[in-house]
């Protein structure tokens, strides 16, 4: 491996980023694999969440069972965004007159979402990470030290 005192902090500071990265990763992949089964929603309620100053998001709080247990959960969805809670108000009757469905954990329903997405990007951002890291390192053991 290459001795260069800046190049090994360089290399630190990549395997600090790398393991942040493919961390957060693993985190939601293994969230996203953990919601596999789905039911009807019983209540449905949406209000406007402010995303930041000037963008406006739906939140969902829903109600669902599971083995005749009652199960609530909320979500925050990103489609529609709005630049201010009014006009998100006047567009959320049309989320409510769609069908929705709740996916949950089976072991444990207190894990659930109506809006399950495969987290590509960090799973990408983890990826690449991983993909320099690997790089860098093979770098650092073909050079040779003085």
């Amino acid at each position: 491996m290459h001795r260069n005192p800046l190049w090994l902090i360089f290399l630190g500071i990549i395997t600090v980023a790398t393991l942040f990265f493919a961390g957060r990763a693993g985190k939601d992949l293994w969230a996203f694999s953990r919601l596999t089964a789905s039911t009807s929603v019983t209540s449905l309620t949406f209000t406007p969440h402010p995303r930041s100053c000037d963008v406006y998001i739906p939140k969902a709080d829903y109600s669902f069972q599971v083995r005749d247990k009652n199960y609530v959960g909320s979500t925050l969805l990103f489609e529609p965004a709005e630049p201010t809670a009014d006009a998100l108000t006047k567009s959320l009757p049309r989320l409510e007159k769609e069908s929705w469905k709740v996916t949950f954990d089976p072991n444990d329903p207190n894990h659930s979402t109506i809006d399950k997405h495969f987290p590509f990007k960090s799973t990408f951002y983890g990826t690449v990470m991983m993909g320099i890291f690997i790089y860098l390192w093979g770098i650092g053991l073909r050079v040779k030290s003085p």
